[in-house]
């Protein structure tokens, strides 16, 4: 039977829980490209995004598009972030603007070290020109990493957009933005084993991850 959970905000960044109140692990705010941004360790495993360049506002899930995050360039971030990963043994959610950004990078890190766990997050890996073809991105996320994740966050998608910073994605609650939610289900019972993690980020995305299992 599939672990199914659900975000609690906590003072950080939150929880990681089951429907029956087990915590699974924390939730880490800081950038891991940063040195001084490391999580505390509470015994609890800790997900941290997978670090990043330039300005961000985090609480907005909004970060600076720098390109090029994967060329040598940006090396020495990277392998700064994967040496605190493997040393505090920390679950890596990729995002779209960040150094572990999309499908091929997480097989790459996947298979660099041993006990190294993702946290996948489909809606964090789109960019707002992929939302058209949502449907074909999200089956060749969950076909290469859903049998590989730790964990899946499943929920919506939706724009949120500033006159200075241009469009962005964001998650929403199932039901509330542009995904076929009865078709994103679908491919997690195609693609994804039931060691894997089901997360929730709001009641709606939970209650329909409940309804999955009936």
């Amino acid at each position: 039977m599939r672990v199914l959970a659900r975000i609690r905000p906590e003072e950080g960044s939150g929880v990681i829980e089951s429907l029956d109140g087990a915590r699974l692990a924390d939730l880490g705010a800081g950038n891991l490209a940063n040195p001084k941004e490391m999580p505390e360790t509470r015994g609890s495993p800790i997900v941290c995004w997978s670090g990043w360049l330039g300005d961000a506002d985090a609480a907005e899930g909004w970060f600076e598009r720098v390109p090029g995050q994967w060329l040598p360039s940006s090396r020495a971030a990277w392998d700064q972030v994967a040496r605190a990963a493997d040393h505090e043994r920390l679950i890596l959610r990729p995002h779209a603007r960040h150094l572990l950004s999309d499908g091929p990078g997480c097989l790459t890190y996947l298979r660099g070290g041993d006990g190294r766990r993702l946290l996948l997050d489909p809606v964090a890996m789109f960019e707002t020109e992929m939302l058209p073809d949502a449907d074909e991105h999200l089956r060749r996320l969950l076909m290469t990493l859903g049998p590989l994740a730790w964990g899946l966050v499943v929920s919506d998608v939706t724009v949120r957009e500033s006159p200075n910073r241009g469009p962005w994605c964001v998650p929403a609650p199932a039901g509330s933005g542009s995904l076929d939610m009865t078709r994103f289900l679908a491919l997690v019972g195609e693609f994804v084993p039931a060691t894997c993690v089901l997360v929730g980020p709001s009641d709606a995305d939970v209650a329909l991850l409940q309804a999955l299992e009936k």
